[in-house]
């Protein structure tokens, strides 16, 4: 749930979530000799995600560039951070290219493939989305450059052959991702917190629904634990979530620049009135705008702020509240889509 001045929304324009998958197959013989996959990468489809699933290797690598954070449940799972509001993916471009520099999590980067159970059998083999648009199907390229996925004998080509290993690498790291969430739990680490950005113009937004380590405890553990924690790895990845908080304020800082950026585009766009010397200038209408459901109506001028060195952004983490004053407020769960039994067999935020 987000809240932004005071307005809680939920919903609106819909989000994908973390879950993109539509028409899951499972890749076959012969079927699918003529199934190529376009080689431009394009994460338009992540562009309304606002968290993505991590597994306990990922962390190291994301904790560079994203806060992350706890699922709710009673298996928590590390949680990329990616946006402030429901529907709002920050480091994906108009383009579907994702922010130069900036680690892709698995979870996305492995997308259209995945991982699906066999019917009748316990054996996991490799699925794709038919439906996502970088999947060609009877051949056709529409002009794209793209590769097989079976040769003409019938093998895997690279390509499919990189998809398996990905989506092999990822489902190895799911009982040690699930052992630290356990241990998280048992060692009674985890505190329900909000992040809360106060931006220039004394704009406000709240983003829940997550926990954290709480570091005093952290500091605190029994002795007698210790040396599992640090056989497990346990030890360090904690302290890498811990220092991911302070990328809070990338986010607040690329939230503030989308907007500024948005603003200014729209007011290139607009059409000057021509007024004729001699006549009077035409009473000015009210500003009318499209408003998306997953925005509110503000007074301050966001462009205008960003530029206002003296105004930057205030990030903080506290404990959930009843609020008495005006806010933005989100959860950081992503609207779980239909598992039609054919969801490639990993996590998803709402599912942890």
């Amino acid at each position: 749930m987000v809240e932004e001045n005071g307005a809680t929304r939920q919903g609106g324009a819909p989000a994908k979530g973390s879950n993109f998958y539509q028409q899951v197959t499972i890749l076959r013989l012969p079927q699918h000799k003529d199934l190529r996959l376009a080689k431009r990468l394009d994460f338009s489809f992540a562009a309304g995600t606002i968290a993505a699933p991590l597994t306990i290797s990922e962390v190291a690598l994301a904790s560079r560039h994203y806060p992350i954070v706890f699922s709710e449940g009673e298996t928590p799972t590390p949680i990329a951070v990616l946006g402030l509001r429901p529907g709002e993916n920050l480091f994906v471009d108009a383009a579907g290219q994702w922010r130069d520099g900036f680690y892709v999590p698995a979870h996305i980067r492995r997308y259209p493939f995945g991982l699906v159970q066999t019917p009748g059998t316990n054996t996991l083999s490799l699925a794709v989305d038919i439906a996502c648009d970088r999947v060609l199907a009877d051949g056709t390229t529409d002009g794209r450059e793209s590769d097989r996925l079976f040769d003409e004998n019938g093998a895997a080509t690279p390509t499919a052959t990189a998809a398996l290993e990905l989506c092999k690498a990822m489902q190895r790291d799911l009982r040690p991702t699930d052992a630290y969430g356990k241990a998280l739990v048992n060692a009674d680490l985890l505190v329900a917190k909000r992040a809360e950005f106060k931006l220039p113009g004394d704009h406000k937004i709240k983003l829940d629904g997550f926990r954290i380590v709480d570091e005093q405890q952290f500091r605190d553990m029994p002795d007698a634990m210790l040396g599992e924690w640090h056989r497990n790895g346990w030890l360090a990845v904690t302290s890498l979530h811990l220092v991911s908080r302070q990328n809070w304020s990338i986010l607040a800082e690329l939230h503030i620049a989308r907007a500024a950026a948005a603003e200014q585009a729209q007011s290139e766009t607009s059409v000057p009135v021509e007024v004729k010397s001699g006549e009077p200038e035409p009473a000015k209408a009210p500003e009318e705008t499209e408003q998306d459901s997953q925005t509110v109506d503000t007074d301050e001028n966001l462009s205008e702020a960003a530029q206002t060195e003296s105004e930057a952004a205030e990030v903080s983490e506290t404990e959930p509240h009843e609020e008495t004053e005006p806010h933005d407020h989100a959860e950081l769960h992503d609207e779980a889509e239909p598992d039609d039994g054919e969801t490639p067999k990993d996590r998803r935020p709402d599912q942890a």
